[in-house]
């Protein structure tokens, strides 16, 4: 996946866009229509896999700066153990993914606060300017989530649409857009919805799943088994709709 994304697939997309990866060298049993993996359980290939290879590299680097600032500073007590808590991270990273959780980021964050609290890192002249970006985009982005959040909550076409403008990366808020659409037998709007979703996120299988239903449904047999093959070439024959591969798209598939 690095290989053929040095630059990222972008942050949150890794259990969609590795599906078509976990066949390539062995197959991995984990990955299922009931099950999607969420993270490579290592925090450093995220990283790479995610942000790519340039983000990697920062991220390494400012890494490194900062453990070697601590490494100077160790006689002070409070640094020690912040040491002792940011090697248990880096070494918890090439495992898992600590920093995805609720506690391990607050921990993080708090021992990274007192580190550079002390002195000579502390920054007693910094101008409270400095402040006000990342304390304006904090609060942006959580307004949009929390404004997204409720919307999708009223579960009407209107605010989840809205939700999913505000904030795409959760595809929970856009499939209630198809789903809404797909149940009201509104199939050609949940084509055209499913289509342009598809676009950001071209693996997402239950995506797909909806697009191939609503294109049988008005009897577009071709278009509904263009989008059955590209469900079948994600999981093989393992999969729900493969029974509509040997029958409904047999002779479309083996035999155009």
């Amino acid at each position: 996946m690095i290989q053929e994304h040095p630059f990222g697939i972008a942050p949150g997309r890794f259990e969609f866009e590795y599906i078509p990866y976990h066949n390539s060298v062995l197959k991995d049993e984990e990955i299922s229509e009931k099950i999607i993996v969420k993270t490579p359980h290592n925090s450093y290939l995220q990283a790479a896999v995610e942000g790519g290879v340039l983000f990697f590299l920062i991220l390494m680097t400012l890494t490194f700066v900062f453990i070697r600032f601590l490494l100077n500073q160790k006689k002070i007590a409070e640094i020690k153990i912040s040491l002792l808590f940011f090697t248990f991270i880096l070494v918890n990273c090439f495992f898992e993914f600590p920093l995805d959780n609720l506690y391990p980021f607050f921990m993080t964050a708090v021992f990274l606060g007192i580190s550079l609290a002390q002195k000579p890192w502390k920054p007693q002249h910094l101008p409270p300017a400095y402040l006000i970006f990342p304390t304006v985009a904090l609060g942006y982005f959580s307004c949009i989530f929390l404004s997204a959040e409720l919307l999708h909550q009223k579960r009407n076409y209107p605010s989840c649409t809205i939700a999913c403008a505000l904030f795409p990366d959760n595809w929970h808020f856009c499939l209630r857009k198809i789903q809404l659409q797909y149940n009201a037998r509104h199939y050609h709007a949940t084509i055209a919805i499913t289509q342009e979703l598809l676009r950001y996120n071209p693996h997402h299988f239950t995506y797909l799943w909806y697009l191939f239903y609503a294109y049988a449904l008005i009897g577009e047999k071709e278009k509904s088994c263009e989008v059955l093959k590209r469900y079948d070439d994600l999981f093989g024959q393992s999969n729900t709709l493969h029974q509509y591969v040997k029958g409904y798209c047999y002779n479309w598939i083996y035999h155009p």
